[in-house]
């Protein structure tokens, strides 16, 4: 007799068994989950350090080719005035230095002090000189003041030597008086003094003594102010002047309260002016040295001179005989390399601890390290900086891991859903095209056959017998090589504007200049349409093109400005060129017939042409203007269509300025 198993037993059993494999099934899962989750955090690390690298590569490729370019430059001819303007319009340019390793420093160099007994021998000067001698100071005095600057140097010493006598004299306000119409007047710049090689240590002492005498006459804020500018103007020198004077600077800045406005950055200015003391120091008596062997072009770096941060300088062997070297501040380098990173994107610059950078371009102690995921070294400019990405914290926890097996199916049927949809936009757009390029076939065909049927009926009234009269022959073969001409201008057109523009000799040249070409040759051709081509050519910063590509370019515009007239008006062209941000833009306006607002990117497209009423019978088979697009694109830049004049159409070329 069989015996049966009880069915709650066989549905226990089968409870479990399904427990069992959903137990299974859920740890694989689980664990296939945290395979593929450490297989995406591996794969993002490698993107993120790639990313890193190639972002680091980039900063410092743009930041020696800047320097380099800055070496070649004042190389030439190199000033205080240009340093000065450098040090206004790139925060962390701080110097620079010319040497030969046989010649010694040969920028900068300290000005000569000025021969006092040479220029003595003025007359007017020598007859005051005599008065002081003889103990008439007062005199003398009145007399250095009175006398003409022969030259710049001859007033400085007169005015010098006054302010210097009355001073003496305990008259602060003659002194004050004296040097308020002296020549050179006391507002000129140290290094607009040492440029014009006058006597920087006389210039400096006249400096002083317009203090001393604003501070005798209780005369608080005005001397505060002669301070200020004293130190602005001393920390603008550079080499053995600056090494000479800084202290009266730091004098300066020490008689100054720390609420006077701009007092940290006047403290700033001495901190820097002070490591440019550094550095030259360095220069003369280490680098002039030990650099005869340096082979040109190649880049050496020297930091942190003498232990102090924000130091950098990039020096070079100009050729076998000259050297040259570019002295950064590392803190605003820093500064203007973080601000290049996209806030909120987790990006840092940090120190090898993870402290940041802070917004000043130091570090920020206060913000304290942050935990670093990926990162790679500044390169060699900051090697003890690293740029880390920092990947947030994951919020799903592991309801994420256990449902992302799930993550396929929901993007397979995405997937599928986009697939759909892309084949029927793919055949939609296929059909269109095909559409374009049989009214394309059509209307060359059209064209080409008009001269060959052309071609054909003469032949045929030749071969008739018209060959027999000498003037209907030539006629008739004038015409018809008249007819091959044009037929093969027409077949060169289209097979021209149907290839893809191929970018070959490129040079540099400014926009205006690019645009006044192409204009000399069309002018005429508007005047025999009884058209205005109008421009306003403001001159821009070089663009790097194929001219003839960029000519032929414009050129398709201006003949579509041509081509698509407002019937019963006169025909209006402007062609303007402008800079903005980082495109140059070259801007082609017309009064004509103009395009349709839902067009406006279609009519870029190959093939294409706006039909409809009132649209004009110019002709044209869809390819001007994807060749304009072509070449503007080839170049990295892009076109666009915008409102023109009175209704009318404007392209605008966007190209990016070198």
């Amino acid at each position: 007799m069989t015996r049966r198993r009880p069915a709650g037993r066989m549905r226990r059993v089968s409870i479990w068994l399904l427990g069992g494999v959903i137990a299974l099934v859920g740890l694989f899962t689980i664990q296939q989950a945290n395979l593929i989750e450490e297989e995406s955090a591996r794969r993002e690390r490698i993107r993120t350090v790639q990313e890193l690298s190639n972002l680091v590569a980039l900063w410092e490729g743009l930041i020696v080719d800047r320097i380099g370019s800055w070496t070649t430059d004042l190389a030439g001819s190199p000033s205080l005035a240009r340093e000065r303007q450098l040090r206004s319009t790139v925060v962390w340019f701080d110097a620079f230095y010319q040497w030969s390793p046989t010649d010694g420093v040969e920028w900068p160099l300290a000005t000569e002090q000025a021969e006092a007994t040479v220029l003595l021998d003025a007359p007017c000067l020598r007859d005051a000189n005599s008065l002081r001698v003889m103990g008439r100071k007062t005199d003398a005095a009145a007399a250095f003041a009175a006398c003409p600057p022969l030259t710049p140097a001859h007033g400085l010493l007169a005015s010098f030597l006054a302010a210097r006598i009355l001073t003496e004299e305990g008259r602060p306000e003659a002194v004050l008086d004296v040097l308020a119409s002296a020549s050179p007047p006391l507002s000129m710049r140290l290094a607009d003094a040492a440029d014009a090689g006058l006597d920087i240590d006389m210039m400096v002492q006249r400096l002083r003594l317009a203090s001393d005498a604003q501070e005798a006459l209780g005369r608080e804020a005005a001397r505060e102010a002669r301070a200020v500018d004293t130190i602005r103007s001393v920390t603008e020198l550079d080499g053995a002047d600056l090494a000479r004077h800084i202290q009266v600077a730091e004098a300066g800045l020490a008689t100054l309260e720390p609420t006077v406005e701009g007092y940290a950055e006047l403290q700033r200015r001495v901190e820097r002016a002070r490591r440019r003391v550094v550095t030259f120091e360095y220069v003369t008596n280490s680098l002039v040295p030990s650099t005869e062997d340096a082979a040109p072009g190649e880049i050496h770096l020297v930091q942190d001179l003498a232990d102090r941060p924000g130091i950098l300088l990039v020096w070079t062997a100009l050729d076998d005989t000259k050297r040259a070297a570019v002295q950064v501040d590392t803190s605003d380098l820093l500064h203007a390399l973080r601000d290049t990173l996209p806030p909120s994107t987790g990006v840092y610059i940090v120190d090898r601890t993870g402290t940041p950078i802070g917004p000043d371009g130091r570090l920020d102690a206060a913000a304290g390290p942050i935990q670093i995921t990926t990162s790679v070294p500044l390169g060699r400019l900051f090697p003890h900086l690293h740029v880390t990405s920092v990947t947030p914290p994951h919020a799903g926890g592991g309801l994420d891991r256990i449902l992302l097996p799930l993550a396929p199916l929901g993007v397979s049927l995405v997937l599928g859903v986009l697939a759909v949809w892309a084949q029927i936009t793919a055949e939609r757009r296929e059909a269109e095209l095909n559409h374009r390029q049989q009214e394309f076939i059509t209307r060359v065909t059209h064209e080409l056959k008009t001269p060959l049927a052309g071609i054909r009926v003469m032949a045929e009234t030749l071969q008739l017998g018209a060959a027999a009269d000498p003037a209907t022959r030539d006629q008739f073969l004038d015409r018809i090589l008249q007819e091959c001409t044009n037929l093969a201008n027409r077949i060169d057109e289209v097979l021209s504007a149907a290839r893809k523009p191929q970018v070959r000799n490129v040079v540099d040249i400014s926009a205006d200049k690019l645009v006044e070409a192409v204009i000399e040759r069309w002018e005429p051709r508007f005047t025999q349409r009884d058209a205005r081509l109008e421009h306003t050519l403001a001159p821009t910063p070089a663009i790097s093109v194929d001219i003839d590509l960029m000519h032929d370019a414009i050129g398709n515009l201006l003949d579509n400005a041509l081509k698509y007239r407002r019937p019963g008006i006169p025909g209006l062209c402007r062609v303007r060129t402008s800079a903005s941000g980082r495109w140059v833009l070259i801007e082609v306006s017309d009064n004509g017939i103009g395009v349709p607002p839902d067009k406006r990117t279609l009519v870029f497209e190959r093939f294409t042409r706006v039909e409809g009423p009132r649209r004009g019978k110019a002709g044209g088979h869809g390819l001007g203007l994807a060749f304009v697009a072509d070449t503007a694109d080839a170049h990295g830049g892009l076109v666009e269509c915008v409102d023109g004049i009175d209704g009318g159409a404007c392209f605008r070329i966007k190209l990016p300025r070198r």
